[in-house]
C-alpha cells in the first residue's frame, strides 16, 4: 500500500532504522535519531544500487515521487540514475570553478598578482606607490573588469582623468604600470 503524508508524520522512529515501503522501490529510511530519508532501491546492469533521494520534510511525499519517476525514466531509456546524477554534480563542480577562474581573471585580481611578482626585490616605499596608484586611479575605474575586456579607451580615459588633475608625469607613470599588468607574458600564475 502506498504511503501518505499522514502515515509517515505518524511514523516514530524505533531502536534501529527500518523502512517504511511506497512503491517500485522507494522507501522512507527511519533512523534511531528521527531522521526520515528517502530511498530508491533499483537494479542497473545486474547489480543492486540505491539511490538517496533527500530528506523528509524537506523533500515531501510528492517530491520524492517526482523525483523517483524521473530516475525511473532515466533508468528505462538505459541510463544509470546515479552515474547520471554524479556526471551532472561534476559539470555542475566544472562551472562553478570556471566560474571562480573568471571572477579571479578581472583586472584588479590579475594586477595584484603582478604587483606582488613585480615588487619583490623592489624599494618598499617604490612598490607601496604603484599599488597606491592602482588603487587609486586605476582599480575604480576598470578594475572589475575581466583582463581581456579592458581597452585602449579604458585606459586613455584613465590617463586623461589623472591629466586632468594636473598630473601629467603620474598619467604617463599609469600608463605604464598598467602596461606591464596587461602583459600576458609575466608569470602571474
Amino acid at each position: 500500500m502506498a504511503l501518505t503524508d499522514t502515515a509517515i508524520r505518524g511514523t516514530k522512529p524505533g531502536e534501529k532504522p527500518f523502512k517504511v515501503y511506497d512503491r517500485d522501490g522507494l522507501f522512507l529510511l527511519i533512523n534511531p535519531g528521527g531522521s526520515k530519508l528517502w530511498r530508491w532501491r533499483y537494479q542497473f546492469a545486474g547489480k543492486e544500487k540505491l539511490m538517496a533521494l533527500g530528506e523528509y520534510p524537506l523533500v515531501g511525499l510528492a517530491q520524492a515521487r517526482e523525483a523517483h519517476l524521473v530516475a525511473r525514466k532515466l533508468r528505462a531509456s538505459g541510463t544509470d540514475p546515479m552515474a547520471d546524477r554524479k556526471a551532472k554534480a561534476a559539470t555542475k563542480r566544472e562551472e562553478a570553478s570556471a566560474s571562480q577562474r573568471e571572477v579571479d581573471n578581472t583586472f584588479e585580481k590579475v594586477a595584484r598578482k603582478w604587483w606582488e611578482w613585480w615588487s619583490v626585490g623592489k624599494v618598499p616605499d617604490h612598490a607601496a606607490t604603484v599599488m597606491r596608484r592602482l588603487e587609486g586611479d586605476v582599480f575604480p575605474s576598470f578594475g572589475h573588469k575581466f583582463i581581456d575586456a579592458v581597452t585602449a579607451a579604458d585606459v586613455l580615459e584613465v590617463m586623461l582623468a589623472i591629466d586632468g588633475r594636473g598630473a601629467h608625469d603620474l598619467a604617463k607613470r599609469e600608463c605604464v604600470d598598467i602596461g606591464f599588468v596587461d602583459d600576458r607574458s609575466i608569470p602571474v600564475q
